[in-house]
């Protein structure tokens, strides 16, 4: 027999048993377990951060950025440009259709 001949042919069905189902609850699980232990590390982390930071001078340095932002005029022209283009995307413009 052919090998092309071989390969066209489609193979046997296979019995499952529930093998595909376990595997996928597996990995949800593993998934699961890795989000928590992210937000576990990110708390811990945030609030190390808190304690060993100078809140006052990080607070001063991000007001000091906040403000510079919200009055920069390239800022807005961005934000509007990807404001329309998200909207463009989500076909909110129904009348350029």
């Amino acid at each position: 027999m052919n090998i092309d001949d071989l390969l066209s042919e489609p193979l046997a069905p296979v019995a499952d048993n529930g093998f595909s189902a376990q595997v996928m609850t597996q990995i949800r699980r593993q998934e699961q377990r890795q989000l928590i232990l992210l937000g576990i590390t990110a708390a811990f982390v945030a609030t190390v951060a808190c304690l060993l930071l100078p809140v006052t001078a990080l607070t001063e340095l991000l007001n000091g950025i906040v403000i510079t932002l919200a009055t920069s005029l390239e800022v807005g022209v961005a934000a509007v440009v990807i404001l329309a283009t998200w909207l463009f995307d989500r076909q909110f413009f129904h009348f350029w259709n």
